[in-house]
């Protein structure tokens, strides 16, 4: 750094910069691979440690735990939010609840099971106005709890509330799996 000292001010500014440019480039750093708004309120509700626990507006036999939120891009630019999900009754009690909601609407379907749903989350800000929706696929076999992944959360704007309803179910029936919206 001796040969700084002989430049000019605006040489050695310059030079400064393109050594810092340099080293940023080298270490890693690097946009989100999200959008700045996503990154913001992800990043904002870890730092506030905001409780988002989702809640469920139908009689849908599940239960969420609360949102985490994690880095999961490479060199920790980029946050996702997860939560598990978990039944809170039997995989027949559900079974059971799914062919009551499909039978509103397909009433020819009477044999088969439900094999997954499509759960709709609604994201609401601090007043109680939408920011956001995802879709949340689940395939149903023998797990009573699994992990999800919230891709939406915070991409339209600040999340103070996450409401869940049943959207859709696959139905299968005589070999053939129909999507059935049931909302």
């Amino acid at each position: 750094m001796d040969f700084i000292v002989n430049m000019s001010p605006t040489q050695a500014h310059r030079q400064l910069l393109c050594y810092l440019s340099l080293l940023l480039a080298l270490s890693g750093c690097e946009r989100p691979a999200q959008p700045p708004q996503q990154y913001t309120e992800l990043h904002q509700i870890n730092q506030e440690h905001r409780k988002l626990i989702p809640q469920v507006v139908d009689d849908l036999p599940v239960r969420f735990s609360e949102i985490m939120i994690s880095v999961v891009g490479p060199n920790n630019s980029t946050l996702g939010a997860r939560a598990d999900w978990e039944l809170t009754e039997g995989l027949e009690k559900l079974q059971a609840y799914l062919k009551k909601r499909v039978a509103l609407v397909r009433s020819d379907l009477t044999d088969g099971g439900a094999t997954g749903v499509t759960l709709r989350c609604n994201y609401l800000d601090q007043s109680g106005k939408p920011s956001g929706t995802d879709a949340i696929n689940i395939k149903l076999n023998q797990s009573r709890k699994e992990n999800i992944t919230f891709q939406n959360l915070g991409v339209s704007g600040a999340v103070f509330r996450v409401e869940v309803g049943l959207d859709s179910v696959i139905w299968e029936s005589q070999g053939q799996e129909i999507n059935v919206l049931v909302k």
